[in-house]
């Protein structure tokens, strides 16, 4: 479903929410957090982190290339729309881990005073 979204917000007319001029870059980076976020919620708790990030990547990296192909005549491709996905995806990354690491600590029988290192 989050992957539709950002499809059709991607193609659609150029404008982006929000009132400053970067706007649009924020709204880059928050959809592919919540992207790689779900993509590895889906991927259970095995889920494969490298891949996750590289696929997402890839889908923006397309869509930035769909929109050079002229189809949308407002929109362009915007290497900065690419860094800020990046950014997003790094962002969903950097939450899963934090996320995974808390869950591991608060499970019964978890070590106390662990380097978290998971082995």
């Amino acid at each position: 479903m989050i992957l539709a979204v950002i499809v059709v917000i991607s193609l659609g007319p150029a404008s982006a929410p929000g009132g400053f001029s970067f706007a649009d870059k924020l709204w880059h980076a928050l959809a592919y957090m919540a992207l790689t976020g779900s993509l590895l919620r889906a991927a259970g708790p095995q889920g494969r982190l490298r891949l996750v990030a590289v696929w997402v990547l890839v889908i923006g990296v397309a869509l930035e290339f769909v929109q050079a192909l002229d189809l949308f005549a407002d929109r362009r491709p915007d290497a900065t729309d690419v860094l800020a996905d990046a950014l997003g995806v790094i962002a969903g990354l950097t939450v899963w881990l934090t996320l995974d690491q808390l869950a591991k600590r608060s499970r019964p029988g978890a070590r106390e005073g662990g380097n978290g290192v998971v082995g």
